[in-house]
């Protein structure tokens, strides 16, 4: 398959699942609200690969958890509530996952050896459509 690459590595908390520019004002509102965060850093893991379906035709070769993110799940969820309540419109669906390639075969879930590290900061990305680029638009440091 297609190696994404680390540069791209990255777990989606809040996609708004828009492709082009997202306008200015949505934005700034972005930025307002993950200046607003005040969380601290906390550790993830992943122990199973597997494949996800996708509308292009290709799979996804992801990387999950066999148990929940605590910590993780308490960020998205706080950011999920600003955006809507700041009226941006913001995907329900939140599956924690790290993309390692793109492909056409299936593959069965699997455990692999546990990879764990701690969360320092997010990052409000834009995924530029077709590029295979994303566009870092800010940064906020979780707290120690």
């Amino acid at each position: 398959g297609n190696l994404v690459g680390p540069n791209r590595y990255h777990v989606s908390l809040c996609g708004i699942g828009a492709f082009g520019e997202a306008p200015s004002g949505i934005v700034d509102r972005l930025k307002q609200i993950g200046a607003s965060m005040h969380e601290p850093r906390f550790d993830i893991f992943f122990d199973q690969a597997e494949a996800f379906g996708s509308s292009y035709g290709q799979r996804s070769l992801v990387l999950t958890a066999s148990d929940t993110l605590p910590a993780l799940l308490a960020l998205q969820r706080r950011l999920h509530v600003a955006m809507q309540a700041a009226s941006i419109p913001v995907d329900e669906r939140f599956d924690p996952h790290i993309t390692l390639l793109y492909d056409k075969r299936p593959i069965p879930q699997i455990e692999i050896p546990r990879l764990s590290f701690t969360v320092p900061e997010f990052v409000l990305i834009c995924s530029v459509h077709g590029a295979s680029r994303h566009d870092h638009l800010a940064r906020w440091s979780l707290g120690s």
